[in-house]
Order: structure tokens, then C-alpha cells, then sequence
């Protein structure tokens, strides 16, 4: 059985303490927007660790300050 390679950006993410839901959502986030690269996934999570984000709770109060 072939072994996945995952990219090093997935591995960064990781390794950084990103959680996995974190990742889930800036996936959902970017297919949303209809962009499908690892580099505005990266953009996305980027963003939101400077805005102090760090779940997806907080993903979801984000979303409500900018409506």
C-alpha cells in the first residue's frame, strides 16, 4: 500500500499548533470563494492567527463583526 505524501504547507500548518478543524474550515472557506490552492488556504489561516483566531467558534464571530 502507496503511503500519502502530505505537502509541506499541510505539515507547517501542524506543526504550528493549527488544529485540524481550523484547517477543515479555511478549506470550506476557500472552496466557498471557489479557490482550490494551498496558498490562499494558507493566506486564510495566516489572517485569521493575526486577528487572534484559533477555533472555529471563532471563525463564526469573525464572520458576524463583518456583517
Amino acid at each position: 500500500m502507496k503511503q500519502l505524501q502530505v505537502p509541506n504547507k499541510i505539515k507547517a500548518w501542524i506543526e504550528n499548533n493549527t488544529s485540524e478543524e481550523l484547517i477543515k474550515e479555511a478549506l470550506k472557506e476557500a472552496t466557498f470563494n471557489g479557490v482550490s490552492n494551498l496558498r490562499y488556504i494558507d493566506k486564510i489561516l495566516y489572517e485569521w492567527g493575526k486577528l487572534g483566531v484559533k477555533t472555529v467558534e471563532d471563525v463564526e464571530k469573525n464572520r458576524m463583526k463583518r456583517n
